[in-house]
């Protein structure tokens, strides 16, 4: 499997509760809207950044991971994003994250320990 993960800040002005928002009930249905249907994403996860008191400002407010089957899938998923047709989605990411922070790694996947569901 491959995983393309991406870390990004929040947008200046907007606080961690605004981001998480509009990155899980604005962005990310306008994203699945977009994508066509010959592109299968195995796994979407959004992850946020946790503060503790006293705590100083995380370097990136998030992390959204993407799953793939491999790297054919990725480069279909690649060349969509980089479309005409996926500029909605790339404007929109105006609206809530600094596009100057993003950091992207493209990673495959190597199971050490499987998960198991609590209900297993």
């Amino acid at each position: 499997m491959i995983k393309v993960m991406a870390m990004m800040k929040r947008k200046p002005g907007i606080t961690p509760e605004e981001f998480a928002r509009y990155w899980f009930e604005e962005h990310a249905p306008l994203g699945f809207d977009l994508l066509p249907d010959d592109i299968h994403v195995r796994g979407y996860v959004q992850n946020y950044s946790i503060r503790n008191p006293g705590d100083q400002e995380p370097e990136f407010d998030g992390l959204v991971e993407f799953v793939l089957d491999d790297m054919d899938a990725f480069q279909r998923w690649l060349a969509f994003f980089m479309s005409d047709a996926a500029a909605p989605m790339r404007d929109d990411e105006k609206n809530f994250m600094d596009s100057d922070t993003i950091k992207v790694l493209v990673m495959q996947e190597r199971v050490v320990v499987e998960r198991h569901s609590a209900d297993a």
